[in-house]
């Protein structure tokens, strides 16, 4: 499902979308993960979630509407894993 512009700019604004990001960079050890998932956002909600395409702001705009609560706060709307999904699209792969 593909994404507008103004999809992946209502995801980057969400606060409870953030929030969740901001949870799943420090599972994964992200250091300051707040202010990673801050100046990243945009990529983050532009990132793919599946192989098939999808994006943060794709399932998004799908589920904004459809049902409550709003999209970010709902884990059944758009899930942890695909919030898990598009966090490690965006990190950086880890030296080593």
């Amino acid at each position: 499902m593909a994404h507008t512009l103004a999809d992946v700019t209502a995801a980057a604004n969400d606060p409870y979308l953030r929030d969740r990001l901001i949870s799943a960079a420090a599972e994964v050890g992200i250091d300051a993960p707040g202010q990673w998932v801050d100046t990243r956002m945009r990529l983050l909600a532009a990132a793919p979630v599946n192989e098939t395409g999808d994006t943060v702001a794709s399932v998004y705009a799908y589920a904004v509407g459809q049902m409550p609560p709003p999209p970010g706060a709902n884990p059944a709307a758009v899930t942890d894993a695909f919030l898990r999904h598009a966090l490690e699209e965006v990190r950086p792969p880890a030296a080593g």
